[in-house]
């Protein structure tokens, strides 16, 4: 319903922009100007093909009867969202980067740490003592 309540305001701004009287408009069109109103009003909606005499009649893009816009305008936003989206996406890489190569240096660390605890555990076993460490 909400389409509808959007055409009916365009096609009844656009009608005022132009000087178009409903009775006018209605001569152009072959109707009459009950429906004219029964359109603006929500009454009905019009067919599409009635939606794109009203476009031609009042030289305006079907597109933007439709849908508020204009192809290129939906176009031109869907261009805008993916270039959005690609940053996001190149800035999540390094992101993903930047934590792989923080875990490789904690892994660096880790067996750095076991070797150290490794040599620890020989010298214990060395002096007599029976600590066993799991280097996993």
């Amino acid at each position: 319903m909400t389409a509808l309540l959007s055409i009916q305001k365009r096609l009844k701004k656009v009608r005022l922009l132009r000087g178009y009287t409903q009775k006018k408009l209605a001569t152009i069109l072959d109707k009459s100007t009950s429906v004219i109103r029964d359109y603006e009003n929500g009454q009905t909606s019009p067919q599409l093909e009635v939606v794109a005499k009203i476009a031609d009649a009042l030289s305006v893009n079907i597109e933007w009867v439709l849908l508020g816009q204009t192809v290129q305008s939906v176009r031109k936003d869907v261009k805008d969202k993916l270039v959005v989206l690609k940053e996001q996406s190149i800035k999540v890489d390094k992101e993903i980067t930047e934590i792989e190569e923080q875990q490789n240096e904690l892994r660096t660390k880790k067996k750095k740490l076991n070797k150290k605890l490794k040599l620890i555990d020989e010298e214990i076993k060395i002096l007599g003592g029976w600590y066993v460490y799991n280097y996993s």
